[in-house]
Order: structure tokens, then C-alpha cells, then sequence
């Protein structure tokens, strides 16, 4: 495992989007611990449901976005971590993937906070 990570972060790209996932996963964090006193009860998540009661989720719910992030950057560092000796533009391609995940939660927090708070 140590050697994966000696030869994976000597690729620029897995580095840059490794730890740019990871900045984006912290910096949504900090946006919700700010703001989460000021949040309503209820706040309007689940966009793709009807209008009405069925969109809104609680405060606690905010989290699964963060959640989903943190477990699609568990996979891909381990998918990567498998396929990266034989092929390595499948492991950037994952690790690109991951950081474009994180990236849309992050947009999805800060257009969610601006819509409530």
C-alpha cells in the first residue's frame, strides 16, 4: 500500500485531484458548521421529488451529501489502487471522477445554504 501511494501522488494529476477532493469535502463541512444554527427545521433537499412536503428533509439530512462524497472517495482510492499499476489513465479518470463528485456536493451545500439561510 505504501508503494501505491509513493508512485500514485508522483502523478500530478491523482495528487491534484485527491487533495482537491479533500478540500472541497472540508471546505462543505465548514459551510454546514457555520451555517447549521441558522438552518430551518426543514429544508428543501430532495429537488427531484413533487412539490410539497416530499422535497424537504432536516437539518440532519444535510449530511448525506458530505456522506455520499466521503464513501465515492473511499471506493475510488481503492478501485485506483487496483488498477492504477496496469493501467493509469483508468486511475486518474477515477480519481478525476471523485474530485468532480465532491466538486457538485460542494455546489450543491453552498446553492442549498444560500437558498434557506
Amino acid at each position: 500500500m505504501n508503494d501505491f501511494f509513493k508512485k500514485a501522488f508522483a502523478d500530478r494529476i491523482i495528487f491534484a485531484s485527491f487533495f482537491g477532493t479533500i478540500l472541497f469535502i472540508f471546505l462543505t463541512i465548514a459551510i454546514i458548521f457555520f451555517s447549521y444554527q441558522k438552518m430551518p427545521p426543514f429544508i428543501p433537499l430532495f429537488n427531484q421529488m413533487p412539490w410539497g412536503e416530499e422535497r424537504l428533509g432536516t437539518k440532519l439530512e444535510i449530511l448525506i451529501p458530505i456522506s455520499i462524497a466521503f464513501i465515492f472517495l473511499g471506493i475510488n482510492f481503492t478501485l485506483s489502487n487496483t488498477i492504477y499499476q496496469k493501467m493509469p489513465l483508468i486511475g486518474r479518470l477515477i480519481f478525476a471522477t471523485g474530485f468532480l463528485v465532491s466538486f457538485l456536493v460542494f455546489l450543491f451545500i453552498i446553492r442549498t445554504v444560500q437558498i434557506i439561510v
